[in-house]
């Protein structure tokens, strides 16, 4: 069960205790009431003994003074019934107190996990931001790894055909210095035939 819960449920019971706090002192502010009302009751019978006695009428004090005891016993029972209220509900405000200093601390530690947990998320996200640009960074250096050695295989193409044509002219003029030697020692031949033949003619 996650934290959240938790306090929603001790929320919801705290709201049912501080009704029955509640209730309580409206218990003990009733019994308050009806035990000054038996006070009231008493004063009037101990009054009206004095006034019975001052007439010198012994029935009438006897009745005003079963009156008076009743009266008396009624506001001790009352009395006594305020004590226990007020003795509980003094326990009741002290517990409730105590609790709500304890959700109060849990509900305080709650915001500061949620803001702990928030900062691990975001450093979490800036780490995960950091990385994400390394590797965009390292995608760039590769690209232009790449585009590097494309410019590298054509020069090196390019070097190598004009070798190939520098090699290929070399060879044709050679050819061309070959046929132009032999064409030079054909016509020495003929030119030495001719003279031999115009030597032998002039013999003749």
């Amino acid at each position: 069960m996650s934290l959240y819960n938790d306090l929603y449920i001790i929320d919801a019971q705290l709201r049912v205790f501080r009704s029955s706090v509640a209730m309580a002192i409206a218990a003990r502010k009733r019994t308050d009431q009806q035990y000054n009302l038996a006070a009231i009751e008493v004063k009037k019978w101990q009054d009206r003994v004095q006034q019975a006695l001052q007439k010198g009428n012994e029935s009438l004090v006897n009745l005003a003074w079963e009156q008076e005891k009743l009266a008396v016993a009624t506001a001790n029972l009352l009395k006594n019934q305020l004590d226990e209220q007020t003795a509980h509900v003094e326990n009741l405000k002290c517990r409730l107190r105590a609790w709500e200093s304890k959700i109060s601390q849990t509900k305080v530690q709650s915001r500061v996990e949620q803001l702990s947990t928030s900062s691990a998320i975001e450093a979490f996200e800036q780490v995960e931001k950091r990385i994400l640009m390394r590797i965009e960074a390292l995608d760039r250096i590769e690209e232009q790894v790449l585009i590097l050695e494309t410019q590298a295989k054509l020069e090196s193409k390019v070097i190598t055909d004009e070798m190939h044509s520098n090699d290929r002219a070399i060879s044709t003029s050679s050819e061309i210095e070959a046929f132009e030697q032999m064409e030079e020692k054909i016509l020495m031949q003929e030119i030495q035939a001719k003279a031999v033949e115009e030597l032998i003619g002039n013999e003749n």
